[in-house]
């Protein structure tokens, strides 16, 4: 893989960097990366967030998700992405060992495609006795996303590394207490003790301690959700749209 990520750095990626006028990054993390790791000419690189439908396209999604999987009596602390070793779960259910010892009507949903390394956590979790109180869902649809979402006590994106993620946003729109680490674009979207906890990525005992404090601070959860809701206005597909047909309308005219 190695291998052929440095062909095409040198060929394709090479032939893109001189033919293309625009470059368009998803956070201002991705941007800076674009031009420092690939060496993209920064006057090229354009940041444009990605957006979402606002409204109330989480109203009645699969609202029987807790009951589907049996947890209509637990508060669902949940994530969701690939699972791989860069979106951190080995973290969060290293946190989750202690959690569900001091709150024990909580259990852990990991939504998202499989690849080799869900094998590493399943077997995380059964060292740790964990087996019974962890749900890997694999892949969702949409509707059964948006489920999760509704359901959630609190969502966590513990990840090492993290362009801009949709699922943060829907989270966000859906007024959700969140803990995001502080991994690539993530500090874009979530102020601290604002609309959301944010904790040292790779570092376990302080998501524990985050999840704890969020759990047990009933004020603190309110606030987070009220001002998710309010912060998700910045992250609006139409906002997406005009900026993009706007680079779009620049360009062609140079």
């Amino acid at each position: 893989m190695k291998l052929l990520i440095k062909i095409y750095d040198k060929t394709l990626l090479g032939m893109i960097k001189k033919s293309a006028e625009k470059f368009i990054g998803v956070s201002d993390f991705i941007s800076e990366e674009m031009a420092s790791r690939y060496g993209v000419e920064k006057k090229k690189i354009m940041t444009v967030r990605t957006g979402i439908y606002r409204g109330n396209h989480f109203e009645n999604k699969n609202l029987k998700f807790a009951e589907r999987y049996g947890l209509e009596n637990k508060k669902i602390i949940l994530g969701i992405g690939r699972l791989t070793k860069e979106k951190g779960f080995q973290y969060l259910i290293k946190a989750f060992n202690g959690i569900s010892k001091t709150f024990p009507d909580t259990a852990l949903v990991i939504i998202g495609p499989q690849t080799s390394y869900k094998t590493a956590l399943q077997r995380l979790s059964r060292n740790l006795g964990l087996n019974r109180r962890i749900i890997f869902t694999g892949p969702l649809d949409d509707s059964q996303v948006k489920g999760a979402i509704s359901s959630c006590e609190v969502m966590v994106i513990p990840s090492e590394y993290e362009p801009f993620p949709l699922a943060a946003l829907e989270a966000l729109e859906n007024g959700k207490a969140v803990i995001a680490s502080t991994a690539g674009g993530l500090p874009e979207i979530f102020t601290h003790n604002f609309n959301g906890l944010l904790v040292r990525p790779g570092d376990a005992e302080d998501l524990e301690e985050k999840l704890g404090e969020l759990l047990s601070n009933k004020k603190l959860k309110a606030s987070l959700m009220k001002n998710a809701r309010k912060s998700s206005k910045r992250f609006s597909w139409d906002k997406f749209i005009e900026k993009m047909e706007r680079i779009y309308e620049e360009t062609s005219a140079s």
